[in-house]
C-alpha cells in the first residue's frame, strides 16, 4: 500500500486537545478517549497469554489495555506510518519496559505479510496470543486485521486439536513406543536417505478423491517418477498392480492399520515412527526408514540418532516433507485435496470408501451415509485450484495452512510443488498442472530409481553406518527404559510424599507453613532432577486444563489444592505406566 493508497490521517487541535484521524473515523472517544477498547478488554479470557493490540492511535487507550492486562505482554501493531512517528514523538516512554511492552511498525502491503505475522504468532508449543483491535482499525485496514485474525484461528485451531489429540491418544503413542522398541534393531534412520534421490521428481499419493483419476495412469507414471504413497492410498494403488517406493505411515491407531488389510508389497519401503500401531510393522518386508520420535519417550531412548520429518497433523503433510528431504526438486501431488470435491470424501478402493459399503443398506445408503458425514462435521467453503467451491471442514485449514508454509519456504531452495488437477483446495504456492502435461519430454527414470533404492538400503545396512543396529545399542535402549521405570517409581514415591504432607497440613497443621513450602520445593526439585519426568508430563494434559481453568488462588489453602491436584496427577501418570509397562522391564534381547 503506497501512500496515495492510505487512510489520511489528521490531528486536530481544540481546547488544548488532540483529536486524531484516522480515514474520516474518530481514533479515540470524543468524551472518555480511550475507553472505545475497554469492551474488547472485558471479553479477554482470564489467563496470562501475550495480547495484540492492533492499532496506536493517539495512545489513549494504552492504560486501559495496560489495567486491564496485568503481568502480560502487549505487542502494539501499528500499520500506519503517520502515526507511528506521532507515537514515536509523543508516547515512546510508554514503551521502555521492552519486556512486558512492545511497540511494532508493520507495513499493511508487505509482500510477506503473512510470513511477518506467523513469525510473530508461530504457535508452536507456545502461549496463544490473544486480540485487540482499535474500532477505527478494523475499518480503515481490513485486510491487515484478518490476516491476524486468519493466523490466530489456525493457531488456536491447531493447538485445541493438538490437545485434543494428546488427551486421546497420549497413553496410546507411550503404549505403542514401548512395544516397538524391538524395532530399533532393524531401522533405518530416516536421514540416510536424504539428498539420495537428487534431479528425480516424486509423486505423493494422497488418499482424497482426485486419486481416482491418476490411478488409472500409474503404471506408466511408475516409469518416470519415485512413488510415495501415504497409508490411506497403498491399498488403491496395489489395486492398479504398482507398488509405492515408499509408504509413509504414522498414525498410532489400531484401524490405521487396517488400511493394508490383504496388501503385500515386497519392494516398498515403510517410513514410519516408533510410535506408530504394531501391527501397522507386520506388513513391513524391508527394514524400514525411521523418523525421530515427536514424542519424549521416544526422544528419550533415541537421543537425537533419528531425524525428525515434519508432522502437520495430518499423515500427507508427513509424506511431503520426507520427498523434500530427498533431495527432489520437483514434487506433484494428488490425492492431497484437503477437502471434499464433487462431495466424495475418499478415493474409491480405500478402507474408508469399502467401510461405507458395508454399513449401508436399502433403509440407509451409502449416499446416504455420505450425505451424514459431511453434513455432521464443522464444514466451511473455500475454492479449488480453478477458482470453484469446495466443501472442507476446519481441521483442514490447519494443514493447508502447514502446506502454504512449508511450501514457501522450500520454493526458495528451488523446490517446486505442484498438484495434478485443478479439484483441489487450492494451496498457496502449489501450481496445478494437468495429467498430460507429466509426460512431456520426460526420460524413463525407473531404472535410476531402483538402483539408488537398492543403493539405500545396501549402504544402510553396513554396520559402520548404522551403529543403531548394534546388539549392544538394542541392550543399552532397553536399558534406559528400565531406568525410565525406576524413575517412575521415584516421582511416584516423592507424589505421595507431597501428597500427605499437604493433606497433613490441611487436616492439622502441624507444620508452620514456610516449613511445608520449603518440603514442597525439595520434592519438586528432586522430581526436575529426573530425566523421566518430561514422559511422565506428558500424560497430564488433562491436568494442565483442570488447573488452567480453576481461578487464581486466593489463599495458602486454594493453592495447596491446585498442588493436590498436580501432585496426584502424577502419580496416576506413574502407576499407568508402572502397571502397563511391567512386562518390559527384563526383556529377552
Amino acid at each position: 500500500m503506497n501512500d496515495s493508497l492510505l487512510p489520511d490521517f489528521i490531528l486536530e487541535t481544540s481546547e488544548n486537545k488532540v483529536k486524531g484521524v484516522l480515514g474520516g473515523l474518530a481514533l479515540h472517544s470524543k468524551y472518555r478517549p480511550g475507553e472505545e477498547i475497554r469492551g474488547q478488554c472485558e471479553k479477554l479470557a482470564k489467563n496470562k497469554n501475550p495480547v495484540f493490540v492492533i492499532g496506536m492511535g493517539l495512545g489513549h487507550h494504552f492504560s486501559v489495555v495496560l489495567d486491564s492486562c496485568p503481568n502480560r505482554r502487549l505487542i502494539f501493531v501499528e500499520p500506519h506510518p503517520g502515526v507511528w512517528d506521532w507515537i514515536q514523538t509523543n508516547r515512546q516512554g510508554f514503551f521502555q519496559n521492552k519486556n512486558l511492552v512492545q511497540g511494532l511498525f508493520i507495513q499493511p502491503d508487505s509482500p510477506d505479510l503473512r510470513g511477518i505475522v506467523k513469525q510473530l504468532i508461530p504457535g508452536d508449543g507456545q502461549a496463544v496470543p490473544e486480540l485487540l483491535v482499535l474500532p477505527a482499525y478494523k475499518k480503515c485496514f481490513p485486510e491487515f486485521v484478518k490476516t491476524f485474525e486468519d493466523r490466530l484461528k489456525i493457531v488456536q485451531e491447531r493447538q485445541k486439536i493438538n490437545s485434543a489429540t494428546l488427551k486421546r491418544f497420549g497413553k496410546l503413542w507411550l503404549r505403542n513406543s514401548m512395544r516397538n522398541v524391538p524395532i530399533y534393531s532393524k531401522a533405518i534412520p530416516v536421514q540416510k536417505a536424504f539428498g539420495h534421490f537428487q534431479e528425480i521428481p516424486a509423486i505423493l499419493l494422497a488418499g482424497g478423491p482426485s486419486l481416482d483419476k491418476i490411478l488409472p495412469r500409474l503404471s506408466d507414471l511408475r516409469e518416470f517418477f519415485l512413488l510415495v504413497a501415504v497409508d490411506t492410498a497403498v491399498r488403491p494403488c496395489m489395486q492398479m498392480g504398482v507398488e509405492p517406493d515408499f509408504i509413509v505411515m504414522v498414525d498410532p491407531q489400531y484401524w490405521n492399520t487396517r488400511h493394508l488389510d490383504w496388501v503385500y508389497s515386497p519392494h516398498s519401503i515403510f517410513v514410519t515412527e516408533i510410535s506408530v500401531h504394531p501391527g501397522s510393522l507386520h506388513h513391513m518386508a524391508r527394514p524400514p526408514l525411521l523418523s525421530g520420535s515427536i514424542f519424549p519417550l521416544g526422544q528419550f531412548v533415541e537421543n537425537d540418532r533419528f531425524q525428525r520429518l515434519g508432522a502437520g497433523g495430518s499423515v500427507a503433510t508427513t509424506g511431503w516433507d520426507f520427498i523434500h528431504h530427498l533431495g527432489i526438486q520437483e514434487i506433484f501431488c494428488t490425492g492431497l485435496d484437503l477437502g471434499f470435491p464433487e462431495m466424495k470424501t475418499h478415493t474409491r478402493g480405500s478402507l474408508s470408501e469399502e467401510m461405507s459399503h458395508h454399513r449401508g443398506n436399502r433403509f440407509c445408503t451409502v449416499e446416504t451415509l455420505g450425505h451424514r458425514f459431511l453434513n455432521s462435521r464443522s464444514v466451511s467453503w473455500t475454492q479449488d485450484y480453478a477458482g470453484r467451491p469446495v466443501m472442507n471442514d476446519k481441521r483442514m485449514d490447519v494443514y493447508a495452512a502447514w502446506f502454504e508454509a512449508r511450501v514457501h519456504a522450500a520454493s526458495t531452495r528451488g523446490v517446486q510443488t505442484y498438484n495434478l488437477g485443478s479439484a483441489s483446495r487450492a494451496i498457496q504456492g502449489i501450481t496445478p498442472v494437468s495429467l498430460g502435461d507429466l509426460h512431456t519430454s520426460r526420460p524413463s527414470l525407473r531404472g535410476t530409481i531402483d538402483r539408488k533404492i537398492l543403493d539405500l538400503m545396501a549402504h544402510s545396512d553396513e554396520g559402520a553406518e548404522n551403529e543403531v543396529n548394534t546388539p549392544s545399542e538394542i541392550v543399552h535402549i532397553f536399558q534406559k527404559i528400565d531406568s525410565m521405570l525406576g524413575e517412575a517409581r521415584e516421582i511416584h514415591d516423592l507424589a505421595r510424599k507431597a501428597i500427605d504432607q499437604i493433606n497433613s497440613f490441611l487436616a492439622t497443621n502441624p507444620l508452620s507453613s514456610s516449613i511445608l513450602i520449603e518440603n514442597l520445593n525439595t520434592i519438586d526439585e528432586q522430581i526436575m532432577e529426573l530425566q523421566s519426568r518430561k514422559i511422565i508430563g506428558f500424560l497430564l494434559e488433562d491436568i494442565f486444563q483442570e488447573i488452567q481453568a480453576m481461578d487464581d488462588p486466593a489463599d495458602l489453602e486454594s493453592s495447596l489444592q491446585r498442588s493436590l491436584t498436580m501432585y496426584q496427577g502424577l502419580m496416576n501418570s506413574c502407576h499407568w505406566i508402572l502397571t502397563e509397562l511391567k512386562s518390559l522391564e527384563s526383556p529377552q534381547i
